[in-house]
């Protein structure tokens, strides 16, 4: 469940960031971003109460959403530096790491 939780948020959040980039003006999709907005607090907080401890979360968390806004970025036609796959990586290398010692 925990990267179930990590996923919805991570995608919640991207979807919100990809509204906002895609708006002409904020304010024509700000009734929108209301109940987005609960939908990834409450996301976040079963992801932080799911995992064994904070750096759990956080990690879950951030592979998920660099993973999307990558994604998202490419689908968007935006480039993407070495950098950011480098984090991906390490992001994928750090979960890997707590799966294997827990």
């Amino acid at each position: 469940m925990l990267y179930l939780w990590g996923l919805s948020s991570g995608a919640f959040v991207v979807i919100c960031e990809i509204l906002f980039k895609l708006s002409p003006s904020y304010w024509t999709r700000a009734w929108l971003f209301l109940p987005i907005a609960i939908i990834i607090n409450y996301s976040i907080y079963r992801l932080v109460h799911e995992a064994p401890n904070l750096p759990a979360a956080f990690i879950v968390f951030s592979l998920a959403t660099l993973t999307l806004r990558t994604v998202a970025s490419l689908w968007l036609g935006h480039p993407i530096g070495v950098g950011t796959w480098v984090a991906i990586g390490l992001l994928v290398l750090a979960t890997g790491a707590r799966q294997a010692w827990g």
